[in-house]
């Protein structure tokens, strides 16, 4: 089963630039604060990331600051990545080693 170990979080909705790492170890990740902290947008944001598709819609809102001027930017890192993924068209372009 993967196992996501990187998060990389630039400049989508209310999170600047935030920067996960996890240990490759870790069976249980807890995302714990207060209400409008971010943490759905954490998970948003790995969704977007592990979507199986090209074309994701954004709109002005999901900008830090509602500004398109800053670019988004989100990277997820996996390991155990599953073997028949590897050649799947979807995520051929967007694999890197780790």
């Amino acid at each position: 089963m993967s196992k996501i170990v990187k998060v990389l979080i630039k400049n989508f909705r209310g999170i600047s630039d935030l920067q996960l790492d996890i240990g490759s170890n870790q069976n249980l990740v807890c995302i714990i604060g207060r209400g409008d902290s971010g943490k759905s947008t954490i998970l948003e944001a790995i969704s977007l990331a592990l979507a199986p598709r090209w074309n994701i819609p954004v709109h002005d809102t999901d900008y830090y600051q509602c500004n398109p001027q800053n670019q988004i930017e989100i990277e997820v890192s996996l390991i155990d990545f599953p073997e028949t993924f590897l050649h799947h068209d979807k995520y051929g372009l967007a694999l890197r080693a780790y």
